[in-house]
């Protein structure tokens, strides 16, 4: 089996707090701009700050004690270009939880049996 990149380590699991918002908020902040989500020892903050004439957009990975472990302003590749060896440590310590944790694709089928009139 091979080994997981970080860049796709981080790939899965910001992807999986993206597609899954709905069912893994936290907490969405009354100042509009911020939204957390909550899942395997993360947290994940997705914060849109508006500047006047331009708005900032970045997401943080956290682990649940509240210790950063990613900002991410330009997107994935560029952040683990510019990971340091403690942050590539924490992505593989938190994606073990992540990858026990993380539900199986439910396949989600309708019943197939029919009624019968008796």
């Amino acid at each position: 089996m091979s080994e997981v990149s970080h860049e796709d380590k981080l790939n899965e699991i910001v992807n999986y707090f993206r597609t899954n918002k709905e069912d893994l908020l936290v907490m969405d902040w009354s100042d509009g701009q911020s939204t957390e989500y909550g899942f395997a020892n993360m947290t994940f903050i997705e914060v849109h700050e508006d500047l006047g004439a331009r708005q900032k957009a970045y997401s943080v990975l956290s682990d649940f004690s509240g210790e950063e472990i990613f900002t991410i302003v330009d997107g994935v590749k560029q952040t683990i270009e510019h990971a340091d060896e403690e942050q590539l440590a924490k992505l593989d310590e938190v994606y073990e939880d992540f990858v026990d944790e993380k539900p199986t694709v439910k396949q989600k089928k309708k019943s197939t049996r029919r009624r019968t009139m008796r």
